[in-house]
């Protein structure tokens, strides 16, 4: 069963390697792909309800890490969704997270949430596989990568009406419950630098699959020449982060957070989340370390802790951009378009956007970041459009 095979798999240093199969190792077959979807994403964020679509599919993964109780599990974050996989003995406590997330996502937000748990054998059956990497992208944090088509076969199993009801998990009341400590959003939106914030989702197109790492690599190497070759793209900068200061601000956290609770609860956790927030300000504006944390340098944590670059087998960044870059990068992309090398999609923003999960400030805190008023889910669709019949 290898409950521990994620944690146990090395690291690699370098993003670029993110291409390279020697860095991925197969998912044992009796582990299983959970995925958590917002079902009429687009819909919501027309409406202009990006930040809740955002915090649903970052609320999946804290309720199922919450579950895992110090189990490895490698996932990744999609803005209106996520992807986790599991081993197949932790599927009775992560059920019922996602069960609850479900739950939080109709009652808090009225959004419905597509929650399903598909066994990996049943996508190698299909032909796809799931192979992981684990990506080093500081000196506390480690991101999944996934490759093998098997986690898109997933999605697949899980949306389309003819397998959807083998895979979704059953409405169960009394097998339903989550935990999201953790969660937290009480970073203001994060101004681009540059003028512009893109989101950008880069495919290898099926008849081109047997030379992808050729093509991704020159995608990578493209994004090298106009964006530069260190963090100078990072859309999160340490000058740019802002808390919240009350209000609207901690709207979503506190929705997440109170579900299920009463109107004094949720009264009085607004209160610790205010006091919390200005407490933190202040500390880490005296540069104090207190309780194991050096809070002057915690806002450079922050940056280095998002996730703005990762890889399943759809390559995904959130940069940090002018307008002149951009029109260079989609003049390279529709360039290999032509060639039927791929497909992509790029959504502008003005500011990104950060979720957190906070397990422990001075080592284990993650920071989801993505394009405001959209994201991730408008690049998709935009990629979708590209995609043959």
């Amino acid at each position: 069963m290898q409950p521990q095979f994620y944690s146990q798999l090395p690291l690699f240093t370098r993003f670029d390697d993110v291409t390279h199969p020697e860095n991925y190792t197969a998912l044992p077959d009796d582990w299983i792909i959970l995925i958590a979807d917002v079902v009429g994403s687009t819909r919501a964020i027309e409406a202009g309800r990006y930040k809740d679509v955002n915090v649903v599919g970052a609320s999946a993964i804290i309720a199922v890490l919450n579950a895992a109780a110090g189990i490895g599990v490698p996932y990744t974050f999609g803005g209106d969704g996520a992807s986790l996989l599991i081993p197949v003995s932790l599927l009775p406590d992560a059920g019922p997270a996602l069960r609850g997330t479900r739950s939080m996502a109709r009652d808090s937000f009225g959004l419905e949430l597509l929650v399903a748990a598909i066994p990996v054998a049943d996508v190698r059956a299909a032909g796809k596989d799931v192979s992981v990497a684990k990506f080093g992208a500081s000196k506390s944090f480690s991101q999944a990568m996934f490759s093998g088509g098997g986690v898109a076969e997933a999605e697949r199993f899980a949306k389309n009406p003819a397998t959807r009801a083998r895979y979704e998990l059953s409405e169960d009341p009394a097998q339903s419950g989550a935990d999201f400590s953790g969660l937290e959003c009480r970073w203001q939106g994060i101004p681009a630098r540059s003028g512009e914030t893109i989101s950008l989702l880069v495919q290898v197109q099926a008849g081109a699959s047997s030379r992808m790492r050729e093509i991704l690599d020159g995608v990578l190497a493209d994004i090298r020449d106009i964006y530069g070759s260190g963090n100078e793209a990072q859309p999160v900068s340490s000058e740019q982060l802002n808390l919240h200061q009350g209000g609207d601000g901690d709207a979503t956290e506190l929705a997440v957070q109170s579900h299920g609770k009463g109107a004094l609860y949720k009264a009085l956790l607004a209160r610790v989340i205010r006091v919390q927030t200005w407490f933190g300000g202040c500390v880490m504006a005296l540069r104090l370390k207190i309780g194991g944390v050096d809070w002057g340098n915690y806002k450079n944590d922050v940056v280095a802790n998002t996730d703005y670059r990762k890889f399943d087998d759809t390559l995904r960044m959130v940069l940090d951009s002018t307008t002149a870059q951009r029109l260079m990068l989609e003049e390279k992309l529709a360039a290999r378009r032509r060639q039927h090398e791929l497909v992509y999609g790029i959504h502008v923003a003005e500011e990104a956007l950060m979720t957190c999960l906070i397990f422990d400030r001075g080592v284990a805190h993650t920071h989801f970041v993505d394009g405001a008023n959209g994201g991730y889910a408008l690049a998709a669709q935009k990629m979708k459009e590209q995609l043959p019949d």
